[in-house]
């Protein structure tokens, strides 16, 4: 949604040159052989060193601290060294009296221009790893995710940190990220930690990223007659993105198999996080939303343009089926994106009635300002949506079976 995407991490404060403290102003691992040589020097093919803290310039004041952070500065305590002179000390405190769901977190940039590097280009990467020691006694968790355009995160993996040496190693599939992201344009790599009473010290170095020579290929989408999204091909749970504005009220979605909660094979689960009072009530002119999408990049593969408003026999429709499993009515927006990211059509009177499935559908013939252009045949993301203010408990819905369907002109049941 170019028009309306938001960084969802809050307050950026970049490193200068000396170590910051952001709190009060809102500002898998595994032990493995070594990649690079004492002095820091990759010794593997295809591989970048993106971070080795050598020096302060390149490696350090690029860096934004977020949601809190903390502190970070360099460190030339040769114990808490991996390679080379210097390496990152880190104490990610987080602020749990301003706001106790947002985790400390650490950005680095992945277009190094002062250090000649240009690594956001990632749909030739493989993985990226990192040497992290951790001076606590006990483990500590930490989520590591790629951020794109608009403040978008995707490919989360959670660790946890033993103490000592900790190697990180962070997966990435580019095809699976290209079906909703722009991979050619990554943004950074993002380290988040959990919040604890006693922040721990953490020391990283050498954060290095392994590409293949294999070039990019994007991933072949499948789909059955009339399909949209129905949620039974793997690929498809890939194609959610969730909105990101308000941290704490991000949607959490995932593939759901429980046959109850599915029309047809599986179904997405999207669990609501309800209003904890950070948001008022009784003025809709202020109301706050949020939602998931299906994304842009996906949308245009299904050619949607392959479809008509009508023809001999049937009027055409955008539908799926919702599953409200709350205790009271939902109600639910759409937003209908073209590919140049404006809204084209906003659906607002969805209602959907706790503990049974709604069918919504939309005649084709209303997806349209006028011109192809701002209109179904030029689609990009849709965008579902609800009300923050009003949801007052966590709430679990269902969506499946994203179809174009068919109304017989002579009347009968519409059909896929």
């Amino acid at each position: 949604m170019k028009t309306k995407k938001w960084l969802s991490l809050l307050l950026t404060a970049v490193l200068s040159g000396t170590a910051l403290a952001a709190c009060g102003t809102q500002g898998t691992s595994e032990s493995a052989g070594d990649s690079s040589s004492a002095s820091g020097e990759v010794s593997t093919p295809n591989a970048v060193v993106l971070y080795d803290f050598e020096d302060y310039a390149t490696d350090v004041e690029p860096l934004v601290l977020l949601n809190y952070f903390g502190k970070a500065d360099r460190n030339s305590d040769k114990a808490y060294v991996h390679g080379g002179e210097y390496s990152l000390r880190m104490v990610p405190e987080g602020c749990p009296s301003e706001n106790s769901a947002l985790a400390p977190t650490l950005k680095f940039p992945l277009d190094l221009q002062k250090k000649g590097v240009d690594a956001a280009d990632v749909s030739q990467t493989t993985r990226i790893s990192a040497q992290i020691y951790n001076a606590a006694d006990e483990e500590v968790t930490m989520q590591t995710q790629l951020q794109f355009f608009g403040g978008d995160t995707a490919n989360a993996q959670s660790h946890t940190l033993a103490p000592g040496w900790n190697t990180v190693l962070i997966s990435v599939d580019a095809q699976i990220l290209g079906l909703s992201y722009d991979i050619f344009d990554c943004k950074g790599l993002l380290f988040a930690f959990g919040l604890s009473e006693e922040a721990p010290t953490l020391y990283m170095d050498d954060i290095i990223l392994y590409r293949t020579e294999t070039p990019y290929t994007p991933m072949e989408i499948t789909l059955d007659e009339y399909e949209i999204c129905s949620f039974d091909k793997l690929y498809q749970q890939y194609v959610i993105v969730p909105y990101n504005r308000f941290e704490n009220y991000i949607p959490e979605v995932s593939l759901n198999t429980d046959v109850a909660y599915a029309r047809n094979g599986r179904s997405l689960r999207v669990m609501m996080l309800g209003n904890d009072g950070s948001f008022q009530t009784g003025n809709s002119s202020s109301y706050s939303y949020t939602g998931f999408s299906l994304s842009a990049g996906f949308m245009e593969e299904v050619h949607m343009e392959q479809y008509p408003e009508e023809d001999d026999e049937y009027t055409y429709n955008f539908s799926f089926w919702v599953y409200n499993a709350g205790s009271s009515q939902q109600r639910l927006f759409i937003h209908f994106y073209n590919a140049d990211g404006d809204v084209y059509k906003s659906v607002t009177d969805i209602y959907v009635p706790a503990g049974e499935w709604e069918e919504v559908s939309i005649p084709l013939s209303e997806l349209t300002a006028g011109t192809s252009n701002t209109s179904y045949r030029n689609s990009g993301e849709i965008y579902i949506n609800w009300e923050i203010n009003t949801l007052l408990e966590d709430r679990v819905m269902y969506y499946d079976e994203f179809y174009v369907t068919r109304t017989p002109k002579s009347g009968g049941d519409t059909q896929a």
